[in-house]
């Protein structure tokens, strides 16, 4: 990070190269939405070099910083703009059919989609971008505890909604 803030392009790059796919999957799963995905990973790539004298190793990961940063620019745009389109590509592997898998996906992306943000993104942290509660609640400002609340909060409303819809 500090040849990134030096201005060094080739360390820029190869940080690009590292965290590109798991902060545009973390993009993708707030957002659902690819084009959405595409600009959040950008915004966050191209502040992540503005404010990369910021970095502090000993604070936390580098992935749980960049996540950080993808996670208060998508809590921005979600400020400035409601609802949040929904694409309704499939994200769950199921069997059968691939008319099924599309229902099953559509249930999914739907039902996170209706979930509170908080609940969303510490949903999304942990059971998809595989973050520990602790490193969850570093990206999102909160404590362990609350954390686990709102992962359990969460899994509860998705259950619900599932076996209805499943």
């Amino acid at each position: 990070m500090q040849r990134v803030f030096e201005g060094d392009q080739q360390a820029f790059t190869c940080l690009v190269e590292l965290h590109l796919t798991p902060i545009h999957h973390y993009a993708l799963r707030l957002s659902g939405s690819r084009a959405d995905a595409d600009d959040l990973a950008q915004d966050t790539f191209l502040k992540a070099r503005q404010k990369a004298s910021a970095y502090r190793a000993r604070k936390a990961r580098l992935s749980t910083w960049l996540h950080r940063i993808a996670h208060n620019l998508w809590v921005d745009e979600v400020r400035r703009r409601r609802p949040l389109p929904i694409d309704t590509e499939p994200v769950v592997d199921g069997p059968h059919t691939a008319r099924e898998r599309e229902d099953r996906a559509g249930a999914v992306n739907a039902a996170l989609a209706r979930l509170p943000e908080n609940q969303r993104c510490a949903l999304v942290l942990c059971a998809q971008q595989g973050m520990s509660n602790a490193e969850a609640a570093m990206v999102m400002g909160l404590g362990v505890r609350a954390v686990e609340s709102l992962l359990a909060r969460a899994r509860g409303r998705l259950k619900a909604e599932l076996s209805d819809a499943i």
